[in-house]
């Protein structure tokens, strides 16, 4: 640890070293500002600096706003010496960057006190760094970490691919490292799909455990009582509704927790293109038609999983013409803002689907995506942007 001292009296600089001579540090001297910066500028190991107010070449106010304009790692303290005449130059220097002040006549009791009091601000900063330093160790493991569980939760989602005579393809954009979106589907028998997206409340890491849980229940095909299928004798697919009502009693809130969940579940029959699914509070979702272009939004509504205890939930039917799309989307699509605080909206998601019928099906669903974001104009997307869609193709 040094210290610079710098005063164009010699009598002074030897009384300001004598009175700081049993402190532990290194005393350097000057008898202007210009040198003084020169060398704290490069010895990053200069802590604190005292100086006269008024000297030649540099004085104390330009060395002290000098200082401070240096890009330093650490925090160096500054002592400002001045006559008993100079208070609006002391006011100056205090807003100009000055820790603390001397006035003489000085006193060597009084310039020893306030080193003292300089060394203890120095030894509580490098305290707060070695702290600082193990807190980013943590947090650096931490993050680490959780874009280690990202990666496994994106590795549970589907790739686009071709079942049969459907074709599925999707869109997964997190608004953080650890995102509480969730969808896929899964062949039931030989000519059944479930088809699914969930949107757990919140964000990071509790919105995610609940994400992994739901991806596990939803694709759990070993030991154990499958969610999807009917038991107890009863062979088959359980309905939509079945389905969705089980997962309401099984993650109803308790009185510690406060995440809850919106979903569609459904299912789709590769035969003959029926589609069958339950809303539980998602965004609607929508019906392409291949033959008349016309773009329909699907369902009531439906209250989110885990909110209410006694939920009815219903299902809505339908028939699937060759060619036609089925989309399911998140509310981060239809609630970004572009710069000027508008929503994209439903509409604007209904006329980008609408209006990609000459490309294919895959480049369908990358240019709803490329389209938010161009819309929002780089205005950063607060909640996680997904989208699951297929093709029966008859």
């Amino acid at each position: 640890m040094k210290v610079v001292v710098v005063d164009d009296n010699a009598e002074m600089k030897e009384l300001i070293v004598h009175a700081i001579s049993d402190f532990n540090c290194e005393v350097v001297t000057f008898d202007n500002g210009r040198d003084a910066l020169n060398y704290v500028e490069n010895d990053p190991n200069v802590s604190i600096v005292i100086t006269d107010l008024i000297m030649p070449i540099m004085d104390g106010l330009e060395l002290t706003k000098s200082i401070r304009a240096l890009e330093r790692e650490t925090y160096l303290h500054i002592i400002m010496v001045t006559g008993i005449s100079d208070r609006e130059s002391m006011v100056e220097a205090i807003v100009l960057g000055a820790d603390d002040y001397v006035m003489k006549p000085i006193y060597i009791e009084e310039v020893h006190a306030k080193v003292a009091a300089a060394l203890r601000m120095q030894d509580l900063q490098k305290e707060l760094v070695d702290k600082n330093l193990v807190i980013n160790k943590a947090l650096k493991s931490m993050q680490e970490d959780l874009e280690s569980a990202a990666k496994m939760a994106e590795s549970l989602l589907p790739s686009p691919c071709v079942i049969e005579n459907t074709e599925f393809a999707s869109v997964f954009y997190p608004c953080s490292v650890l995102g509480g979106d969730l969808y896929g589907h899964r062949e039931l028998d030989s000519n059944t799909i479930a088809f699914y997206q969930i949107d757990v409340a919140g964000h990071g890491v509790p919105s995610a455990l609940l994400s992994f849980t739901l991806s596990y229940e939803l694709a759990r095909t070993g030991a154990g009582v499958d969610l999807l299928f009917n038991h107890e004798g009863v062979k088959g697919p359980r309905s939509v509704v079945d389905v969705v009502s089980d997962l309401n009693a099984r993650y109803m809130l308790d009185s510690g927790s406060l995440l809850y969940f919106t979903m569609v579940y459904g299912v789709l029959n590769l035969a003959n293109g029926r589609v069958s699914f339950c809303q539980a509070g998602h965004p609607p979702p929508i019906h392409d038609s291949a033959s008349t272009g016309a773009v329909s939004f699907m369902g009531d509504g439906g209250f989110p999983v885990g909110m209410f205890e006694i939920a009815d939930y219903e299902e809505v039917s339908f028939q699937l013409a060759p060619g036609d799309r089925f989309f399911l989307y998140s509310d981060g699509i239809t609630e970004a803002m572009n710069l000027g605080g508008e929503q994209y909206g439903e509409s604007r998601l209904a006329e980008a689907i609408g209006g990609s019928t000459n490309v294919s099906f895959k480049e369908t669903v990358n240019e709803i995506h490329e389209n938010l974001i161009d819309w929002t104009e780089g205005n950063p997307i607060d909640d996680d942007v997904t989208i699951l869609a297929f093709q029966w193709n008859g």
